[in-house]
C-alpha cells in the first residue's frame, strides 16, 4: 500500500517545520512548495518544490510536479500568506494598490487555486483514502477590525468563507476542508505566539479523521484539540 502524501505550501520555521516533522514521523511523504526549497535536496520522503507560492501559476505547477513524481496528495495544507502593514490612522491611503493586489492574490487567489487543485486530486484517489484540505487561519475573520491588518484580515476573511462553502459543497464526497485557528484556553487570539507543534498535531488528527465532529472553522487549543468558542468581539 502506498504511503499517503502531504503537500504543504509555505513551510516556515514554526508551523511548517513542525508539520513536516510530525507527518514524516507518521509515515507520510511530504512535498513542500516554498521559495527556499532546493530541488537537489529532495529525498525519497521529502519532495522539494522551489516555488513562489504567492503566484497562482506556481501553485498549479507544484501540483503538476507532484503528480508526475509521486502521485496525488491526500492532504493539502495552505500555510503561505502575505501582508503589508498599513498606517492604523490612515489605513486605506497608506496601502498601495499593487501591494493590496499582491497580498490578496497570495492569501486568497492562491489558496483558491490550491483548493481547486486539491479537489481534482481527491476525485482521483480511492474512495477509502483520506482527503483533507487545511488552511492556516487566525481569528481576523470574526474579530473587531484591527487597523493596520487590512490585507491580512481581508484575506483570512475571504479564505474562511471559501473553506466554509467548500466544506458544505463536498461533504457528500467526504472531502474535508478546515480553516484552522489556534486559541488560548480562554478563546482569545494567539497572535504571534502560535505554536508549531500544536498545529502539527491538530493537522494530523484532522487529516486522519481522529478529531471527530470538527466543523470547518476548526478552533483549537494546543494539547486539547478542537474547542468551540463564542464569536470574538
Amino acid at each position: 500500500m502506498s504511503r499517503p502524501i502531504l503537500l504543504i505550501f509555505g513551510s516556515g520555521k514554526n508551523v511548517g517545520a513542525a508539520t513536516i516533522k510530525t507527518f514524516l514521523a507518521n509515515k507520510y511523504r511530504v512535498a513542500q512548495a516554498t521559495r527556499s526549497a532546493k530541488s537537489e535536496d529532495s529525498t525519497d520522503d521529502v519532495l522539494q518544490l522551489p516555488r513562489d507560492v504567492t503566484q497562482p501559476e506556481t501553485v498549479n505547477a507544484a501540483f503538476a510536479t507532484l503528480r508526475k513524481t509521486w502521485g496525488e496528495p491526500n492532504v493539502v495544507l495552505f500555510n503561505a500568506y502575505s501582508w503589508h502593514i498599513t498606517d492604523a490612522k490612515d489605513t486605506l491611503a497608506s496601502m498601495g494598490i499593487e501591494d493590496f493586489v499582491s497580498d490578496i492574490t497570495a492569501n486568497v487567489i492562491c489558496a483558491f487555486v490550491a483548493a481547486r487543485e486539491a479537489v481534482a486530486s481527491f476525485k482521483s484517489l480511492p474512495s477509502s483514502a483520506s482527503k483533507t484540505f487545511l488552511y492556516t487561519g487566525n481569528c481576523l475573520d470574526e474579530m473587531k477590525a484591527m487597523p493596520g491588518f487590512l490585507t491580512l484580515g481581508a484575506g483570512k476573511s475571504a479564505a474562511a468563507y471559501m473553506i466554509s462553502e467548500a466544506s458544505e459543497s463536498y461533504r457528500d464526497q467526504s472531502f474535508r476542508f478546515y480553516y484552522v485557528d489556534e486559541r488560548t484556553p480562554e478563546g482569545d487570539a494567539k497572535g504571534e505566539t502560535i505554536r508549531g507543534p500544536g498545529h502539527a498535531d491538530f493537522f494530523l488528527a484532522l487529516a486522519e479523521n481522529k478529531a471527530c465532529q470538527v466543523p470547518w472553522k476548526a478552533t483549537f487549543v494546543e494539547r486539547q484539540g478542537y474547542q468551540k468558542f463564542p464569536k470574538l468581539e
